[in-house]
């Protein structure tokens, strides 16, 4: 369904994470969604700079694509 409505009105990061990401992680990116106390593990606060500068593109786009374990 995504992929649909991305051909149709073109990709928007923000409602990407809106509807895919905040909800673990929050509308600030903090890791504190609605739904972050009842995930493990935690949802990542995306705003920590030590965790983003380890993360790598790599494993951000599968992260993104696929979501993590738990």
């Amino acid at each position: 369904k995504q992929r649909e409505q991305v051909k149709k009105d073109g990709f928007s990061p923000q409602k990407f994470y809106r509807e895919n990401c905040a909800q673990c992680h929050g509308d600030h990116l903090k890791g504190n969604g609605p739904v972050s106390e009842w995930i493990y593990p935690i949802p990542k606060n995306l705003k920590n700079a030590e965790f983003l500068r380890n993360l790598g593109k790599e494993r951000a786009v599968q992260s993104i694509m696929y979501g993590v374990q738990g």
